[in-house]
């Protein structure tokens, strides 16, 4: 088959182009990865940042690390979401910063042996105190470090770790 005109000289051009821009989109669309495409679209974006990057750092940044020294003075990491939260209440409360991230997923209830415990007792009704129901019922939140580290983040501009799996 001939192609007309134009199309005869510049055809496998134009379809190669064609080819070449579908591959493009379907990449971009990230219905299908190409490795070339993905590092060029990698070394694009390092170097549009390098450009429009400013040349000093902004100290309106902070960066709070939990350090060596954090960690021989407050103990072992995973700390409580009750220290967490006073870490919260210092920065945002005290400090009065703008934004804070906290780059850690809570991905689970607090172990708290104490509260279970309170927690049992109180639902035991047959052997259960039902003066440790009614205490529990008006002071879990006190006891409860979920809770505690919930209320210091309501309402502040915090903004969580989160994990995104493509796991089912």
């Amino acid at each position: 088959m001939k192609l007309p005109g134009p199309w005869a000289r510049r055809g496998g051009r134009v379809l190669a182009t064609l080819a070449m821009v579908v591959l493009a989109m379907l990449h971009a669309a990230g219905a299908w990865s190409l490795l070339p495409l993905a590092q060029l679209d990698r070394a694009i974006y390092d170097a549009r940042l390098r450009w429009t990057m400013p040349a000093t750092p902004d100290d309106r940044v902070v960066i709070v690390d939990i350090d060596e020294a954090s960690l021989a003075q407050f103990g072992q990491w995973p700390w409580s979401r009750e220290r967490l939260a006073q870490l919260v209440d210092e920065l945002v409360v005290r400090q009065s910063v703008a934004a804070l991230g906290i780059d850690a997923v809570f991905a689970e209830p607090e172990r708290n042996p104490g509260l279970r415990a309170l927690q049992e007792l109180a639902a035991d009704r047959q052997r259960g105190d039902p003066a440790v129901a009614d205490w529990l019922a008006r002071h879990q939140g006190a006891v409860d470090a979920d809770d505690t580290l919930a209320q210091a983040l309501r309402g502040k501009p915090v903004a969580l770790g989160y994990y995104l799996t493509s796991d089912r």
